[in-house]
């Protein structure tokens, strides 16, 4: 039982740090967008 709770931990600050990745890939994504509207 302690390792599933250990897991789950680990899990959710993956899942945390998927976040922060997938955020700056869609301002990343913005700013290409805007930078070849202008162009």
């Amino acid at each position: 039982a302690q390792k599933v709770q250990a897991l789950a931990l680990h899990s959710q600050s993956i899942g945390g740090v998927i976040q922060v990745i997938s955020t700056i890939a869609d301002q990343t994504n913005l700013l290409a967008l805007n930078a070849a509207i202008e162009a």
